[in-house]
């Protein structure tokens, strides 16, 4: 891969050393403030895969990795970890939809709002990338319609207008929606009819008929939507299959659809916030074990194929969670010190670094910047 000239293409600024102390994060790291403003194009990731861990703070990792008494593919597969800061327009505690909202386009917004600002759609990151012609992935274990997948493919003032986000994703040329909540698409079959989006809740199915459109091109010009009952942890079933499953199934569509292109997705693990929210910590160590499996599927196959860069980062985190060392007997659902999201900064992780010297171990982004980062990539591909 190639990286391009200094002065064509990545303009270094503004880089100031700076100790951080926010709440659960302490350390000295590199504020790279002003740095992702002058990206232009970053040469080499033709498919680009952002996971996001939905209310995942750097303490629900170590607390599952506590439990299961190994590191996590998230950890262990990882090549930098950094921190990033998520505050909204309109709050230091920034909900789903505006931090989501950041990372897709680019901007801050206030909380509730759906790549939305002043009266103005914004354009998201899935917009970006089909002007450049890339396949587009949407994938989450709740509903697609929830704030996080929302923010990457629709707009509205508010995350609570399910109706009018479904319609807009609908409409959309994204090529992949995967998520839960069959009951409620199965209500929405004549709107993904008139707007040749074709409609799957067995999963066994949808992959057979996705390896199908991969291998006949008569096929390609098909849109899928694929709802389920619910995203399992454990075991794929027709009605319940498991998120790293999910994953397999949908790079391999989206590199075979889009061979010459690339594509991007965003996976999304949501449940892990939920738990968070009802303090109930093995439930969150659960979901968080089924999002883990889903990143060491996402890394061995960028690893394999090549050409492909993985983002692991969170929204927010969710339940001011503290760690203290405690063992695998030790935890409990006391670790929890709120029932709601924190300012707290959360990790992210990359998997493949080449061409990106310009951020190091312990650096602190913006959710912003993650925008920025992943459009440089995109521009490359002509």
């Amino acid at each position: 891969m190639k990286i391009a000239s200094a002065t064509k293409r990545i303009r270094v600024k503004g880089m100031f050393s700076s100790c951080v102390l926010v709440l659960l994060v302490v350390g000295c790291a590199q504020n790279l403030e002003g740095k992702f403003d002058s990206l232009t194009i970053i040469e080499g990731y033709k498919n680009i895969i952002l996971m996001i861990g939905d209310g995942m703070g750097e303490n629900h990792i170590k607390v599952t990795e506590a439990y299961n008494q190994k590191e996590t593919a998230i950890t262990d597969k990882a090549i930098i970890k950094g921190y990033m800061t998520t505050a909204s327009s309109s709050s230091s505690v920034t909900d789903s939809a505006a931090s989501a909202t950041a990372m897709s386009t680019g901007q801050k917004v206030p909380n509730k709002a759906i790549a939305y600002k002043n009266g103005t759609k914004l354009t998201t990151m899935s917009e970006f990338a089909k002007a450049y012609q890339k396949g587009v992935g949407i994938i989450a274990t709740e509903t697609v319609t929830g704030a996080t997948p929302a923010a990457f493919s629709s707009h509205n003032r508010q995350r609570s207008n399910t109706d009018e986000i479904a319609l807009e994703q609908f409409q959309s040329d994204i090529d992949l929606f995967i998520g839960a909540g069959k009951s409620y698409f199965d209500q929405q079959v004549g709107l993904m009819s008139q707007n040749q989006l074709s409609y799957y809740s067995d999963f066994f199915t949808f992959q057979d008929d996705l390896d199908s459109a991969s291998i006949s091109h008569s096929n390609f010009a098909s849109r899928f939507l694929a709802a389920f009952d619910t995203i399992s942890t454990t075991i794929t079933t027709p009605q319940s299959p498991t998120l790293s499953d999910i994953v397999d199934v949908s790079l391999n569509y989206l590199s075979s659809r889009y061979a010459e292109e690339g594509f991007f997705a965003l996976i999304e693990g949501s449940h892990i916030d939920k738990r968070a929210h009802d303090g109930d910590i093995f439930g969150m160590i659960e979901q968080l074990n089924g999002f883990d499996r889903a990143v060491g599927e996402a890394v061995d196959w960028a690893r394999e194929h090549g050409d492909t860069f993985v983002m692991v980062t969170a929204d927010h985190e969710t339940g001011g969670l503290k760690y203290d060392g405690e063992v695998k007997s030790e935890i409990n659902d006391g670790m929890f010190s709120s029932g709601g999201h924190t300012s707290v900064n959360v990790p992210f992780y990359l998997y493949n670094n080449d061409n990106l010297s310009f951020i190091s171990a312990d650096d602190v982004i913006d959710n912003t910047d993650v925008a920025k980062l992943l459009r440089a990539m995109i521009r490359a591909q002509k």
